[in-house]
């Protein structure tokens, strides 16, 4: 995400742009630059939180997706 001007987060069903989310971080663009930068981490939680609001909604429905993510994890949750 970190070499774009812009990210679109998508909604669960039907698929469309929620949220286009402007990236103005200056450039060249560093690693410490984006992990030491609070307008980053803001991005980033910006970010997270939107797609974490649509993944909710997927497991609210119980699409066959949101039940193969949770299987998934389940299976490696109890190789750990």
């Amino acid at each position: 995400m970190w070499s774009v001007t812009a990210g679109n987060i998508m909604t669960n069903i039907p698929a469309q742009v929620r949220a286009v989310i402007e990236v103005d971080l200056p450039r060249p663009r560093h690693v410490e630059d984006i992990t030491e930068s609070d307008t980053a981490n803001g991005i980033k939680m910006k970010a997270l939180s939107l797609l974490h609001e649509e993944a909710m909604k997927s497991f609210a429905r119980g699409s066959k997706a949101a039940a193969d993510f949770i299987d998934a994890y389940a299976r490696r949750m109890a190789k750990d």
